[in-house]
């Protein structure tokens, strides 16, 4: 699905351009295109039929995906210098519920990193 999006100013030419945003039932890899590049990787359909694929891909979505995370949660700001100083340490703010029902907000961190902000905050 291709919908209009903000109008860009192209910094070289001045010149303004309309983006759109491209999204797939899954909701992930939303991406934004020119017009031109979406003319060329894409083709209109009648509207009947892309529902009709829409449906199908959507009930192939599972209703929940499991897997393993790595969240650090709690008062961040007085330690994310550090956090960030880690070497490999490309986090990301993310927001889940857990198995038991609880809400988390939080930095989640690459597994090949734990070991290394465990040791940095000493709490084995």
């Amino acid at each position: 699905m291709a919908r209009a999006s903000l109008i860009h100013t192209d910094p070289e030419t001045g010149e303004s351009f309309q983006t759109f945003a491209v999204g797939r039932p899954s909701g992930r890899n939303l991406f934004y295109l020119d017009e031109a590049e979406l003319a060329a990787r894409y083709r209109l359909v009648p509207k009947s039929k892309a529902k009709d694929w829409w449906n199908e891909e959507v009930a192939r979505i599972p209703p929940f995906v499991t897997r393993e995370v790595f969240i650090l949660s709690g008062a961040l700001i007085p330690i994310f210098r550090q956090i960030k100083n880690v070497k490999d340490a490309v986090t990301k703010i993310v927001r889940t519920t857990t198995d038991e029902g609880v809400r988390l907000v939080g930095l989640q961190i690459p597994k090949r990193t734990v070991k290394e902000i465990v040791r940095l905050f000493d709490c084995v």
